[in-house]
């Protein structure tokens, strides 16, 4: 869980500086010398967007949940 979290702080703070373009990039590979890769048509550069927005949202509701875990947590260890 711990290792989860780490990855999900992680992609948060690539989000928070604005490095919004790692998320294109293939896993492995996330360096900010390219930026952007190529998209040889409208179709195929509309088709990544979607899927980085849909990962963006599927990233916010892991931290919120992570969040919401977190504080439920320490309120059981009484603090």
């Amino acid at each position: 869980m711990k290792k989860i979290f780490l990855k999900i702080k992680t992609l948060m703070r690539w989000y928070r500086n604005g490095e919004i373009y790692r998320f294109d990039q293939p896993i492995g590979n996330q360096n900010s010398y390219g930026h952007e890769p190529d998209f040889t048509t409208e179709e195929k550069r509309m088709n990544r967007q979607i899927s980085r927005l849909k990962m963006e949202n599927e990233i916010l509701i892991k931290y919120l949940k992570g969040s919401v875990y977190t504080c439920i947590s320490e309120r059981c260890n009484g603090k």
